[in-house]
């Protein structure tokens, strides 16, 4: 999961973020510097060094000083999310899209609102960090087992089929034929629909095999168009029951 930051001293928003988002690990992040608007490149540098890749600005902060952070962030990280939390009029509105904010949110958003804002954020952030990855060329001389992405969420209605296949998607078009989408949410996956598919083979198929090789996995993925290959859940949650972890691994 995409780590979230809250460069705010507000608790109540903490807890309105982390109860809309169910979110238990470390959230907030705090500096006087913030409320005093100075030195804020360094603020940046100190925002990204924590690996955020949302990070959202306020409450407790200036609207004008949020838009110039986020700026610093997007000038040395621009894959990184940026939120402003505030009422922002036109001219600020203006100067935030300028400065890569990503979405502005008020503190007194729903739970629904504030898990939308969030969840958008993150899927800029994953999508643009895929497009940093190197080529499929340059990471199979340094290691031959390719890279796992895996994108979760704490409840379902949150996105993650959509981020998954947006993701897979893109991944898809840089590197055609190279990327595979494996849908494991075994008794409610929606990636068949999502992309149109018509699979002859789920993952379940593999469930009576002695052993799940590479050719037999070839046997059981569904090609989309001529880029993308894709592993489909079991059309019924009676057969998703029966996938174990071991199959998974």
């Amino acid at each position: 999961m995409t780590r979230i930051l809250l460069a705010t001293n507000s608790e109540q928003f903490e807890n309105s973020v982390r109860d809309a988002l169910e979110y238990d690990g470390a959230l907030r992040w705090w500096d006087d510097d913030l409320a005093a608007g100075v030195d804020l490149e360094s603020l940046a540098k100190e925002l990204t060094s924590t690996g955020a890749g949302v990070i959202a600005i306020g409450p407790g902060v200036r609207p004008e000083t949020a838009i110039d952070i986020a700026s610093h962030i997007d000038a040395i990280h621009p894959e990184v999310s940026t939120i402003v939390v505030g009422s922002l009029g036109a001219e600020l509105w203006e100067r935030a899209l300028r400065a890569g904010v990503r979405d502005v949110v008020s503190h007194k958003a729903s739970p629904d609102e504030l898990q939308q804002v969030f969840w958008r954020a993150a899927e800029a952030t994953i999508l643009a960090r895929a497009n940093l990855l190197p080529d499929v060329s340059e990471t199979a001389r340094k290691d031959s087992r390719g890279r796992v992405i895996v994108i979760v969420a704490p409840k379902g209605g949150s996105g993650k089929t959509a981020l998954a296949v947006n993701l897979a998607v893109s991944l898809a078009h840089r590197h055609p034929s190279k990327a595979a989408l494996i849908d494991l949410d075994l008794l409610f996956g929606d990636v068949t629909n999502a992309l149109l598919l018509n699979p002859e083979h789920s993952i379940a198929d593999a469930l009576d095999a002695p052993s799940l090789d590479p050719t037999l996995l070839k046997v059981l993925l569904t090609r989309r168009e001529r880029d993308l290959f894709v592993l489909t859940a079991p059309d019924s949650p009676a057969l998703g029951e029966m996938v174990t972890e071991d199959l998974v691994t």
